[in-house]
């Protein structure tokens, strides 16, 4: 027992040890460690300008930063290369001085996942340099191909169709402008799913700000889907929100969101973020009636109206952000409306009638159980008449009574099996 005992307290010594030795390596580094020191700063930037979730540095038991390699130029100076982080991508630079760097703001890149491919950068660091025909063996031809098409390869040189960045060996704010209370309500209000000490955020990556405030971050750990969000100045996201449809090859969707988000235009340019991505049309009902339906970025459905084949509204459901049905208001035939509320689990948390003439005739609220919470009607011109109080079994409990000028009547209390138990009457 002794002998297991030393044994064991030696593990521990050791253990604890190697704990000390790696928690100092943590606490000896300095700013100037955080910097990328290699060849090409130039690709660095370009790479944290242009692909979701890029930083410049990785800290493992020591800070590691991406690989990049020069693969081949064309005849008028821009240069293909390797750039692997957590994944690999080709990456074309436009042209490069000792300040800045100009690359196609969209489409300068294409990735894949470096685990899938089956290739380590050290594939890529061979002595000499692999020729292109080995690299397509992890990037195909086709899309090496695009991407050259895409950047003008072989073309005379024209920067008018480039932007440019000043070249940094560091990501300047890994961070961005956005609080982590802000990501935090983002994230809950849009999966409804709290974010506690207990589970692993989903990792927010910081990606650009515009000019005028506004700010792109990337974020996966939900489930395979990856997402991009653009805040508002004030840490509002509204409805700017965008699941990739692949996470590897985005640049067209991210050039659609960023354009339809009035990204780097004066506020007000482009108004609020549009809502509508596209519109589609359903005609083959029995009946006669269609629909229309409008989708956003994401795919997701805004609203589906349905008409009568005379062009009268029929029914009309509303989405929120995430695709679930928060609304529908049916209109029937005698001019009456019947409108019902969800939350986003799908449970009816509230029911409106309206009158042939639009007044509100009442309204019923219900709990997540489906239990009755309180009913309100009114009075033709709007003020309410009587209101109906429930139990947390949905049992009826108060009744309260109004006069016209908002004053109480009467208030009548009922027991849990439905019985008047006493009413009061106010003069």
């Amino acid at each position: 027992m002794l002998r297991k005992l030393s044994r064991l307290g030696i593990a521990a010594m050791a253990l604890a040890l190697l704990v000390s030795l790696i928690s100092g390596c943590f606490l000896a580094l300095k700013p100037e460690d955080f910097i990328y020191r290699g060849d090409h700063p130039e690709i660095l930037t370009v790479a944290m300008n242009a692909i979701l979730g890029t930083p410049s540095y990785f800290v493992s038991e020591i800070v590691e930063f991406p690989e990049i390699i020069a693969v081949e130029a064309d005849d008028y100076g821009r240069t293909l290369y390797i750039y692997s982080d957590s994944d690999t991508s080709l990456i074309i630079s436009q042209h490069s001085d000792d300040e800045y760097v100009y690359f196609y703001p969209h489409y300068c890149f294409i990735s894949i996942d470096r685990l899938k491919s089956g290739r380590s950068i050290g594939y890529y660091h061979s002595n000499p340099p692999l020729p292109i025909e080995d690299i397509e063996e992890s990037f195909t031809p086709e899309a090496i191909e695009e991407l050259k098409s895409r950047n003008d390869w072989n073309l005379p040189m024209n920067l008018d169709n480039a932007i440019r960045a000043q070249i940094v060996n560091i990501k300047p704010d890994r961070r961005g402008p956005v609080d982590d209370d802000a990501l935090s309500l983002f994230y809950e209000s849009f999966f409804e799913e709290k974010i506690t000490g207990n589970r692993v955020r989903p990792k927010f990556d910081y990606f650009k700000s515009d000019d005028y405030g506004r700010s792109i971050y990337s974020f996966g750990g939900v489930g395979n889907r990856y997402f991009v969000v653009l805040f508002q100045p004030d840490g509002t996201f509204e409805q700017g929100v965008m699941e990739l449809s692949n996470r590897y090859q985005y640049q067209d969707e991210l050039k659609a969101f960023m354009e339809l988000s009035g990204w780097d235009m004066p506020p007000g340019t482009f108004g609020d973020f549009p809502l509508v991505w596209r519109t589609e049309r359903y005609d083959d009902y029995s009946d006669g009636s269609f629909s229309i339906t409008e989708y956003r970025l994401n795919g997701n459905k805004i609203i589906e109206t349905r008409y009568h084949s005379d062009g009268t509204l029929l029914k009309f459901t509303e989405y929120d952000i995430r695709g679930n049905i928060a609304k529908v208001a049916n209109y029937i035939s005698d001019g009456t409306i019947r409108i019902n509320e969800y939350d986003t689990d799908g449970n009816n948390v509230k029911y409106t009638a309206y009158k042939p003439d639009g007044t509100l005739e009442f309204f019923t609220m219900y709990d997540a159980e489906g239990n009755t919470v309180k009913s309100t009607y009114y009075y033709p011109d709007g003020s309410v008449a009587f209101v109906f109080d429930y139990d947390t079994e949905g049992n009826k409990s108060i009744h309260t009574r109004y006069y016209p000028d908002g004053t109480i009547e009467s208030v009548s209390e009922y027991d849990a099996e439905g019985e008047l138990v006493n009413t009061t009457f106010f003069d």
